[in-house]
């Protein structure tokens, strides 16, 4: 529908939502010379604010109410408004993450040549755990970015391969090592390495149970660790 239905009819279909619109209930914003709902209206106007309503695409309208975003030849430009909103709430916090990054990579070359625990070592994983901190608000921003460009966006998240194998070289303790990467994992993030964090996960289990006789297994379809003598499940919790 376009302008001669708004013109020569009484009723017509909002162009976001299909609900039938007419004098009484249209909103301040139209497409096409088509009038929108007020309920779309209104929804349409507050994430636009200031922004040029007549530049956005229909797609872009209907995801803002409905949270659906619809595959077209090009979503960048379709849902461009959006994709920067999304860039811009989380910039602050991204950046902090990059930034981060760069202070791991240099002190974990430093810490992971030591030949004992120390302050250095102790340096590096408190920043990965700053950086892991992060990790949770960040898969939002990325898991976003994936469903609306179709595309695969989550990349590696290195602190978690870092400070696992910071608690294995100079801690042996391989329960948090494996915890790392299992929440690494559950998140939704990738490892940097050629077995990902799975592959890790495998080393550092053999590991414990070599030193530790025991038969714990890990089931990578329930993300479960179990002693597979006697059954029980064992939780991945950091320890403190």
């Amino acid at each position: 529908m376009g302008i001669f239905s708004s013109i020569f009819s009484s009723t017509w279909m909002c162009p976001v939502c299909g609900k039938e619109v007419s004098n009484n209930n249209k909103g301040a914003v139209s497409f096409n010379n088509c009038y929108l709902c007020s309920d779309c209206s209104v929804k349409v106007e507050s994430f636009y604010k200031n922004k040029h309503i007549e530049h956005a695409y229909l797609e872009e309208m209907r995801a803002i109410v409905t949270g659906k975003y619809e595959d077209t030849e090009n979503n960048y430009f379709t849902y461009e408004n959006i994709l920067i909103d999304l860039e811009n709430k989380y910039k602050t916090i991204e950046d902090k993450h990059f930034e981060l990054l760069d202070k791991i990579y240099e002190q974990y070359s430093i810490a992971i040549n030591q030949d004992e625990l120390n302050e250095e070592v102790r340096k590096c994983m408190n920043l990965c755990m700053q950086d892991i901190k992060l990790a949770d608000e960040l898969i939002i921003f990325y898991k976003k970015c994936e469903k609306i460009l179709r595309q695969k966006r989550i990349p590696a998240y290195p602190s978690f391969s870092r400070i696992s194998r910071l608690y294995e070289v100079f801690y042996h303790d391989y329960l948090n090592a494996m915890f790392f990467c299992y929440k690494g994992l559950v998140l939704g993030y990738s490892d940097d390495s050629k077995n990902g964090f799975k592959g890790k996960i495998a080393k550092y289990l053999k590991k414990y149970n070599k030193e530790n006789n025991k038969n714990y297994k890990f089931n990578y379809e329930n993300a479960v660790l179990f002693d597979d003598d006697t059954g029980e499940i064992i939780e991945l919790i950091k320890k403190q």
